[in-house]
């Protein structure tokens, strides 16, 4: 008994945000990766966080859900190497595999390559759009409080933040989403994301992480890397250092 009320809970509660209309969609980036080997070697290639949230802003879409689709560039490897937000783009616009393709008309896209970072992003919104307008905030769960910290910090009060997770169980219950929790890397994502949410509690609009970023020009890139145990590790680290390790290889 117990065990079913808090996912049918949960689940209430999904269906309340879902059962409205929003303009626009912001989809949280998660950075790309190299591919290290193979004829494509070299090349960008999105994560694994930033590949299921787009497949889940994908499915907001088609439902009628929001209107607009809104990317940052999130830039990993700088001008080197394709963007978060473009390949989120070219995903979202050439889907393939007789998937219906979304309309560039209904995407907006920040392309500047120094927004890769949240407070940068929230920012970015605030300067663009209308405290009122109504906005869905597509992130991973481990990143919502930082996010909604900054959208309270600038003034977007009217913001929802919805975790990818559920979507993707509600557009296909047959999503086994405690298998993917139990899968992931929660310990080393905590490690690198815990400073960073509590610094956003006391410093809602950003402004220390903004002041780093305009002395350090280096983005950086995460994803999984299975173990030969067949674990997952957490990789985060600065893009031009992923760049010498690929390119050594």
């Amino acid at each position: 008994m117990n065990i079913e009320k808090v996912p049918l809970a949960r689940t209430n509660a999904i269906e309340a945000i879902l059962n409205k209309h929003y303009m626009y969609l912001v989809v949280d980036p998660y950075a790309v990766n190299l591919i290290d080997k193979g004829k494509r070697k070299g090349q960008a290639r999105l994560s694994f966080y930033s590949a299921f949230i787009v497949n889940a802003a994908a499915e907001l879409y088609k439902a009628g859900v929001v209107d607009k689709i809104v990317l940052f560039s999130d830039a990993s490897f700088g001008n080197r190497k394709a963007s978060t937000g473009k390949l989120m783009k070219d995903a979202l616009t050439k889907r393939g595999k007789g998937l219906p393709d979304i309309s560039e008309v209904d995407i907006i896209y920040f392309s500047d390559p120094k927004l890769n970072n949240t407070a940068a992003q929230v920012r970015a919104l605030s300067k663009t759009f209308r405290k009122q307008d109504s906005m869905l905030y597509l992130t991973w769960n481990y990143h919502k409080e930082r996010v909604q910290n900054h959208l309270e910090g600038y003034g977007l009060n009217n913001t929802t933040a919805l975790m990818a997770d559920d979507v993707h169980k509600h557009f296909m219950p047959s999503f086994d989403k405690e298998k993917l929790d139990s899968l992931l890397p929660h310990e080393e994502i905590e490690e690198m994301e815990s400073g960073r949410r509590k610094l956003s509690k006391v410093d809602k609009k950003g402004r220390i992480p903004l002041a780093v970023r305009m002395f350090r020009n280096d983005a950086f890139t995460l994803d999984n890397v299975r173990l030969s145990d067949g674990k997952l590790h957490f990789m985060y680290k600065p893009g031009s250092k992923r760049l010498r390790e690929v390119a050594s290889q």
